[in-house]
């Protein structure tokens, strides 16, 4: 990518030159629903002061300077009405004004300028006028949440490189449902801090390992990779020493080089390529193992494991971690990425996954996507499983996984456990627990 920024709502409408919408977007279409759920996530943090995350832009600069939208024009737009609600129902954000310019659609630029002048009639934009009226209506200090929504409300925006095939770019995004995730903020914010290319790199290896939810870790890298972090070739190995002999030991076996500055088209939109990083002589079929949480709620887990009261709640990911500066320097950032591979490596060895059949298992990845049990003893394994399958059905949403903090814990501080010890603890665990 060529340049990536976090931009607040006020920051947008300072923009010297405008944004630019092209034909082969459609045109705005939010209803209600996507209007009342951006009012109720922003209302819902305004007087916490906290920043909230509201969705990513990713813009071409054109030759007259302009930012070309390629993806996040309905947000963009739906924030230019939200402002001229508030300048002319509330006399608020007079000079705040996002300026966009919709290709070919005389249309969209009249019902732009009407809103601006607060004349309301039968189109989209107005009808998100009204809607966005109704719900400012109901907001307590309408002062407090506009000077939040201008200082605090943030995008992604991230500029795409200049030898790109827009249109070929575009397709493909829709096709795989591209979008900026909050977990990619977090992600960004720690490589940030790292000034080493080859930390950097590390770090970056471990978070995209980590990321893929479908698959075990150890499928997210080449083989050989993979030995190194948890054997330490003979010394340092991932659970037998401090986080800092760990790190350097890895860093010594990474490539250095800085990132390519020519991308090609799946790199940019982060699509899955796991079987481009494989070393196998065979081409295989991975199999799907689904978990019990996602990767933005394993990451607050994660958080919370490590002593942060952290809420689970991925929509709050972004306030959470800036409240408490969770990656605060460059020993924060190693820290963490080596308990995140520990916890993620023990999360999949010693919680049960969900194959595409439907049935629940303990397993352990061995090598070109074969699976055994977790344990030896195969009558301790299918107990775990009982127990583990009994906790997943009583907690089966997000919001309700607190449990896999202490049990993660416990597997942190004792990863080597046989499979009767793991019964014993559960047995006890969910006595307690449910």
């Amino acid at each position: 990518m060529k340049e990536i920024k976090r931009l607040t709502v006020r920051s947008l409408t300072e923009k010297a030159n405008y944004y630019f919408v092209p034909v082969y977007q459609r045109a705005f279409s939010w209803t209600s629903i996507e209007i009342r759920q951006l009012m109720t996530d922003i209302s819902d943090s305004y007087k916490s002061d906290k920043p909230y995350y509201i969705g990513s832009l990713v813009v071409f600069t054109r030759p007259d300077d302009s930012a070309e939208v390629i993806d996040g024009q309905q947000r963009l737009t739906a924030l230019s009405i939200l402002l001229a609600v508030l300048k002319n129902e509330f006399k608020l954000s007079s000079s705040l004004t996002l300026k966009i310019r919709y290709e070919a659609r005389k249309d969209a630029e009249r019902a732009r300028d009407e809103i601006q002048e607060g004349k309301v009639s039968d189109n989209t934009f107005s009808a998100a006028y009204k809607i966005f009226l109704e719900e400012l209506k109901k907001t307590e200090d309408i002062e407090l949440f506009y000077n939040y929504l201008v200082d605090k409300v943030t995008i992604l925006q991230i500029e795409v490189p200049k030898n790109i095939d827009l249109n070929l770019y575009f397709e493909a995004m829709n096709r795989h449902s591209f979008q900026i995730l909050r977990s990619d903020i977090v992600r960004l914010k720690g490589e940030s801090l790292l000034s080493d290319p080859k930390e950097k790199k590390v770090f970056n290896l471990i978070w995209e390992a980590c990321s893929h939810f479908n698959s075990y870790v150890e499928e997210g890298m080449s083989f050989k990779l993979w030995n190194r972090m948890y054997y330490g070739e003979g010394h340092s190995p991932l659970f037998g020493v401090d986080y800092i002999s760990w790190w350097n030991m890895i860093v010594t076996h990474v490539d250095g080089q800085e990132e390519k500055e020519d991308y090609t088209l799946d790199e940019i939109i982060r699509y899955d390529s796991l079987e481009n990083r494989k070393e196998l002589s065979v081409k295989v079929t991975p199999d799907v193992h689904y978990s019990l949480t996602d990767y933005a709620n394993f990451l607050l887990i994660c958080a919370n494991v490590l002593g942060y009261n952290f809420i689970l709640d991925d929509k709050k990911m972004l306030s959470s971690y800036d409240t408490v500066d969770f990656f605060s320097n460059e020993e924060s950032v190693k820290r963490f990425s080596y308990q995140l591979l520990r916890l993620r490596y023990l999360f999949d060895r010693y919680v049960i996954k969900e194959s595409e059949k439907g049935t629940f298992a303990l397993l352990q990845y061995l090598d070109l996507h074969e699976y055994r049990p977790s344990f030896k003893d195969r009558e301790a394994t299918l107990k775990c499983e009982a127990l583990l399958l009994q906790l997943a059905k009583e907690y089966p949403t997000h919001e309700h996984l607190y449990y896999l903090v202490p049990l993660l814990k416990y597997l942190n501080e004792n990863p080597e456990l046989d499979g009767v010890a793991y019964y014993e603890f559960l047995t006890s665990f969910v006595k307690n627990w449910v």
